[in-house]
């Protein structure tokens, strides 16, 4: 949520969902709760990630 009139929620969209988007503020929790009883809701696929120790040290000595 974001503290802004109305209460707009971020929400993952694909692609193609885009060209369609009007504002970045435009969905509520209210769609958010539409889109996960009609399974429409995008979920990131699962990635295993790690940092190795060079990432760390340069982030350290930056």
């Amino acid at each position: 949520m974001r503290a802004r009139p109305g209460a707009p929620v971020a929400l993952p969209l694909h692609w193609d969902e885009l060209d369609s988007l009007s504002s970045a503020s435009q969905f509520s929790i209210e769609d958010v709760l539409q889109r996960q009883a009609a399974n429409k809701l995008f979920v990131y696929p699962s990635i295993r990630q790690s940092l190795t120790q060079q990432m760390v040290t340069e982030v350290d000595d930056g």
